[in-house]
């Protein structure tokens, strides 16, 4: 019995170690709080921020133009779309797909990185316990051809 009650003490000092690391850690490095709210995916942990918020462009082809909220580049050297939308519910629309598939049209003919086939949408809702819901829904992209039938059958 003393032997099982050793082991208890034990097992309950290792978690409020544990516990107390973590909340030193998160207090001298904010980032590391952050990053364990938003759950980025293991692709965008190890990716550095390539573009954020900034304006691009291409008339090849056809005009097209956007500023999507980050552009990151994977280890593998392949660029990856991400953008965010808050919404009350954590769902994905089909606008939000065809957005990054343009940004990914831009991206081949602007940047000299490949474009990966697929982006994330970063949905921030209110969740069912009325906390804030970070989560990134991985979506495969529309083809160029694609993007291009629906911008033009979109203006015409």
């Amino acid at each position: 019995m003393a032997t099982l009650t050793a082991l208890g003490c034990i097992f309950g000092i290792s978690l409020v170690i544990a516990w107390l690391d973590r909340r030193v850690f998160h207090a001298f490095d904010p980032g590391a709080a952050w990053l364990a709210i938003e759950a980025l995916p293991r692709e965008l942990r190890t990716a550095v921020l390539h573009l954020s918020e900034t304006p691009i462009s291409t008339k090849v082809p056809i005009a097209l133009n956007g500023i999507p909220d980050q552009v990151y580049r994977t280890w593998r050297g392949k660029l990856v779309v991400v953008d965010t939308k808050c919404r009350l519910t954590g769902k994905v629309l089909g606008k939000d797909i065809l957005q990054l598939s343009v940004y990914r049209v831009i991206l081949r003919h602007c940047q000299p990185l490949p474009v990966a086939n697929h982006g994330y949408i970063r949905l921030v809702y209110t969740g069912k316990n009325g906390q804030r819901v970070v989560s990134y829904q991985r979506v495969r992209l529309c083809s160029e051809s694609r993007v291009v039938l629906l911008c033009r059958n979109k203006a015409g």
